[in-house]
């Protein structure tokens, strides 16, 4: 089989599909650049979770992942506890939900994670899945240290 370029109505050249596949493999290697994998979430376990042009990392404490619908369709839904990694004086989120879709920036982490913000994860879940279940409450779609970094910024202001 071969393939046929046409300029301007006439054929322009003709290359064997044998010879064209590892070009067109390619090309679509570099069109559609490898994306970093999300981890594999487990309950309980700690991830640091990074990104370009922000103060630093977070640290973020899984503490349920939930399947529901939202938008016509099931979706995991992962409820962390999130930290800034390294700073003392840093205020910390009891509980958060994201869409399970946006962790590839985040690896796991042997880091020891306060207890006392994960203590505080219970009664923020239980809030926003009543809110949830009544459609008054959604999901961050930002990566965890993106939407850490847009709280705080709220929270200042």
């Amino acid at each position: 089989m071969a393939i046929v370029a046409y300029l301007f109505g006439r054929p322009a050249f003709c290359v064997r599909t044998a010879r064209l596949l590892p070009l067109l493999a390619l090309a679509l290697a570099i069109a559609n650049p490898a994306r970093a994998e999300a981890p594999q979430l487990k309950v309980g376990q700690t991830y640091r979770c990074s990104g370009e042009n922000l103060p630093g990392s977070v640290l973020a404490w899984v503490g349920k992942i939930d399947v529901a619908p939202l938008g016509g369709k099931d979706v995991r839904i992962v409820s962390i506890s999130l930290i800034a990694e390294g700073q003392d004086a840093s205020i910390p989120v009891g509980h958060a939900p994201f869409a399970d879709t946006v962790f590839a920036e985040c690896r796991k982490s042997s880091a020891d994670f306060p207890q006392i913000v994960s203590a505080a994860f219970d009664g923020g879940y239980a809030t926003w899945r009543e809110a949830f279940d009544k459609n008054e409450a959604g999901i961050w779609k930002l990566s965890p240290a993106e939407a850490y970094w847009t709280m705080l910024g709220v929270l200042n202001q």
